[in-house]
């Protein structure tokens, strides 16, 4: 590559960034490829483990605000603008796209950062642990189930 690199931080490295996506997408379906944008899935920080509790010298606390949940209509809000990147992406290029977030946190109003009694769904602030995925994550079955397939 020549020139300049753009940083993802800037207005003008995301729009490249888009751009070159939105480029990459449109060859691989020209060329017979079946392609899925993945929208944003629930992301906070205050879904990360590490944010959950608060390590003292005389013990620890924890954050009582985790236990509550975020509301869904919020962590939908702050992934709308990537979100709506992706769709016009899909919708110009003839790509699916796949929306995590009602595996995630489920139909209800609230999203917890815990499933099984306690077990905590994410790793940090945006990726899930591999347990959690594995028995609660269902958007790809059908890619790998369906017609066309692996399973």
């Amino acid at each position: 590559r020549h020139g300049r690199e753009l940083r993802m931080d800037t207005p003008a490295g995301l729009t490249a960034f888009y751009a070159n996506l939105q480029d990459e997408v449109r060859h691989l379906v020209a060329t017979g490829h079946r392609v899925y944008l993945v929208l944003m899935p629930a992301a906070d920080a205050a879904f990360a483990p590490q944010n959950m509790i608060r390590r003292r010298l005389t013990g620890f606390t924890v954050n009582r605000n985790v236990l509550k949940g975020e509301p869904v209509a919020a962590l939908a809000a702050a992934g709308a603008a990537i979100n709506r990147r992706l769709r016009a992406i899909a919708a110009a290029t003839g790509a699916k796209t796949l929306n995590p977030l009602p595996d995630v946190c489920s139909p209800g109003p609230i999203c917890s950062a815990f499933y099984d009694h306690g077990r905590p769904k994410f790793v940090d602030g945006l990726h899930l642990t591999p347990k959690f995925v594995a028995h609660h994550i269902h958007i790809f079955d059908r890619l790998l189930t369906g017609p066309g397939g692996t399973g």
